[in-house]
């Protein structure tokens, strides 16, 4: 069902082309108050929190009762009252809202519209004192609902519920129309080309052989079903049995952890009677993976800081210290498609999550700047100049909001000549429009600079990885420090959440990989010291001849990538990536990729495609593409 939107967008480009523009418009009418949100899970959860935060009851009210009565009626009758349950738990989360913001006037509403509905419920007849009871955080019967833990463990299990809910195997009663069947066809076509593709190559080498007799030929093996195995991708967890489905999903529900991944290939889809096929365990899992088909991009004459995918896989934005950024096509071989130049050093670089259009930079000289790689052009860009918060300031780190509508910006101040009289800004984080460029909030950082970080499904908290050695956990509502504890002797330089958001991984100075509960915050999980110069140091030559001397580099890109099933990761080394499996108590090398003579700085990892594709860039400029396939 998340392919939705995409079918949305093929309608709308259909009408355009027909000239039905008045079905046209009738059409993004009714879409603008779709109550599916195009069955977007993270667009479901955020319309259930406005409504709560904006105290609209019978909005609340009426998305729910649609959402029963076109979704959950069609669930299996076990999971009845796991939909309940969530109910009630969001009514409580609206009472509690009206307490918390002192809105009396809204708490009695509440009890007057709902009481004959609520009256005869067990779990709601202590809940009716509420509007006469002072002190209702301190009451041992509600103290727990206005705790910040259970708040978000109820908005993270509504999220996973939905994202379990909407899998094709628990909505196999609603008839979906043959438009939205065009995945499993068109995978189904290119498998069968595959597979004709290598049955030629194999009568075309039998025919050309000394001894071209039939008897010698090799009848391949049938392959697999579909529903049990995928490159580096675990299908059993997208269609498992009914009865392990059902069990998985009340350990959701309850939990912080554990909502199920969404496979990123298109076409490897259980279908049918076949779904019901017990869990195999993934090949990436079972077995190490292998690379092959080394490719390399040599446009960068500098060290290239950044080297990121876009969501699908189909270009890389690259970028070094001279300011030169560069978007490129990985595959078949890589190739140039637009490019931009800014004036200094390049320290963020982060496509937009909403598509393949357009791509966030920002500089060592504080300046920020929006470019289309579409129609190959800045579509805005600001810095010191428009915005007086990055006077002075140098640009650490940007990160975009799931809903594309804000962007955090990690600011330290800039080296300053000695005898300057004015004080330094303190290091801070800013949040910006991205349509106005205006700041919508700042927070200064007591003792730390953030040098990365990573935003949560909803956007609501910020991971920090501070030059303290610090991991610090921002509420960004607030925004305020929620968490934070000692994380590495040294720096922290990248910061990742495990697929579920169940776990933090951080890499930092001390070439130490750590692993952190994100439920029990500063519970270390895991810990193992990396390869050398996993973290650095990275030193770049300067000058020429005799006189030349060494610098250090202070690395801005990720230093390491995690795959998808959370249980590989990439990183860097001085001759080129190496692969880790993520055990209980440590890493475990199962691969080493190889194909640099300079050390690595920075990496990514690609899951969008049928085979896991990384990319790897040097201190000397290159920048290489690696297939990462199971053996």
């Amino acid at each position: 069902m998340s392919h939705v939107q995409y079918l949305d967008e093929l309608v709308k480009e259909y009408l355009l082309f027909r000239g039905f523009s008045q079905t046209l418009r009738s059409l993004d009418n009714e879409l603008k108050i779709d109550k599916d949100k195009g069955f977007r899970v993270d667009r479901l959860v955020d319309q259930v929190v406005s409504h709560i935060q904006t105290y609209d009851l019978v909005g609340l009210r009426e998305l729910w009762a649609h959402l029963d009565k076109r979704i959950f009626a069609h669930l299996p009758h076990t999971l009845l009252p796991c939909v309940r349950k969530l109910e009630t738990s969001i009514l409580r989360l609206y009472v509690v809202n009206t307490i918390q913001t002192n809105k009396p006037d809204k708490l009695v509403e509440f009890f007057e519209k709902m009481a004959q509905e609520l009256q005869s419920q067990a779990e709601w007849r202590e809940w009716f004192i509420l509007p006469y009871l002072k002190g209702v955080e301190e009451n041992s019967s509600f103290a727990m609902y206005f705790t910040r833990q259970w708040q978000d463990t109820l908005l993270v299990s509504l999220h996973n519920f939905f994202a379990v809910v909407f899998q094709p195997s628990f909505l196999q009663s609603i008839e979906l129309p043959t438009l939205a069947s065009y995945r499993d066809e068109a995978s189904k076509i290119a498998r069968l080309q595959e597979d004709n593709e290598l049955l030629r190559a194999r009568l075309s080498a039998l025919t050309t052989s000394d001894q071209p007799s039939l008897e010698h030929l090799v009848v391949p093996d049938p392959p697999p079903p579909s529903h049990l195995m995928d490159d580096f991708y675990n299908i059993a967890q997208e269609a498992p049995s009914s009865e392990s489905q059902l069990k998985s999903l009340k350990t959701i529900l309850f939990g912080l952890g554990g909502g199920l991944p969404t496979s990123p290939i298109l076409g490897r889809r259980a279908t049918g009677g076949a779904a019901s096929a017990s869990p195999q365990p993934s090949p990436i899992a079972a077995q190490a993976p292998s690379s092959n088909n080394h490719e390399e991009y040599s446009e960068h004459r500098a060290v290239v800081t950044h080297a990121v995918f876009n969501p699908s896989g189909t270009l890389v934005a690259s970028a070094d210290t001279d300011g030169v950024v560069k978007l490129w096509s990985p595959s078949p071989s890589p190739k140039t498609q637009s490019g931009v130049v800014v004036k200094s050093a390049v320290t963020a670089l982060e496509w937009l999550p909403r598509g393949e259009r357009f791509l966030l930079l920002a500089t060592k000289a504080a300046s920020l700047r929006l470019y289309d790689s579409r129609d190959k052009k800045t579509v805005w860009e600001t810095g010191p100049e428009s915005c007086p918060v990055l006077k002075d300031q140098r640009i650490m780190g940007v990160r975009v909001s799931p809903g594309e509508g804000s962007a955090v910006i990690s600011v330290a101040p800039r080296v300053r000549p000695q005898g300057t009289s004015t004080p330094p800004a303190p290091p801070s984080l800013h949040t910006i429009d991205m349509k106005s460029l205006k700041i919508e909030s700042s927070y200064r950082l007591d003792g730390g600079v953030v040098n990365g970080c990573i935003m949560n499904h909803n956007g609501g908290l910020l991971v920090c990885g501070c030059n303290d050695g610090s991991v610090r956990i921002i509420d960004l509502r607030c925004p305020d420090v929620i968490a934070s504890w000692p994380a590495h002797q040294g720096e922290v330089f990248t910061v990742r959440l495990s697929p579920q958001e169940n776990n933090i991984y951080t890499i930092g100075s001390d070439n130490r990989f750590a692993c952190w509960s994100m439920a029990q915050t500063g519970a270390r999980v895991m810990d193992h010291v990396l390869h050398d110069r996993a973290a650095g140091p990275f030193l770049v030559g300067v000058g020429s001849g005799g006189t030349g001397r060494s610098v250090l580099l202070r690395p801005y890109g990720p230093l390491f990538a995690l795959h998808q099933d959370g249980e590989h990761v990439l990183t860097c080394s001085p001759s080129g990536p190496i692969v880790y499996k993520v055990g209980e108590t440590g890493l475990e090398q199962v691969l080493q990729v190889g194909g640099h003579k300079s050390p690595v700085v920075t990496v990514d990892w690609c899951n969008a495609l049928q085979c896991g594709t990384s990319v790897a860039a040097a201190l000397d400029g290159s920048v290489t593409v690696a297939t990462l396939m199971r053996q």
